[in-house]
């Protein structure tokens, strides 16, 4: 019964750890997808400046 336990804390961790990497890899492609988004407005609209600080403040608040 033991082994049991010890076989799904195991498993236990390792899908803790797995979800965890999951997690850092969405929070990453959701980062390059804004500075990819900053880059595009950036070219396609002169008149509009991406380093205003609305987008920062806006871009940090969508992330906490």
């Amino acid at each position: 019964m033991g082994e049991v336990i010890a076989a799904k804390e195991v498993a236990a961790k390792e899908a803790t750890s797995e979800i965890y990497g999951l997690q850092q890899a969405v929070y990453s492609e959701h980062v390059n997808g804004f500075q990819k988004a900053l880059r595009q407005t950036d070219f396609l609209y002169k008149e509009v400046s991406v380093s205003d600080c609305r987008f920062w403040k806006t871009y940090k608040t969508s992330l906490e």
